[in-house]
């Protein structure tokens, strides 16, 4: 039986193949105006109910 071979990959080589949400342009409301950038690692959008937290990851 014929071994397959190994293959490693570094970090570098691997094509990240996911989507993101880049950054968030708020029109209307308390916050109208606001720009936020978000960074390529984890982000964690934090608030109470009905604040919209729902809607931003649905867009």
């Amino acid at each position: 039986m014929k071994e397959k071979p190994v293959i490693i990959k570094k970090k570098a080589d691997v094509e990240a193949r996911f989507n993101r949400i880049r950054w968030l342009s708020v029109v209307g409301g308390f916050m109208d105006g606001v720009d936020i950038e978000f960074a390529q690692g984890l982000n964690c959008i934090i608030g109470a109910r009905g604040t919209g937290k729902t809607t931003v990851g649905r867009r």
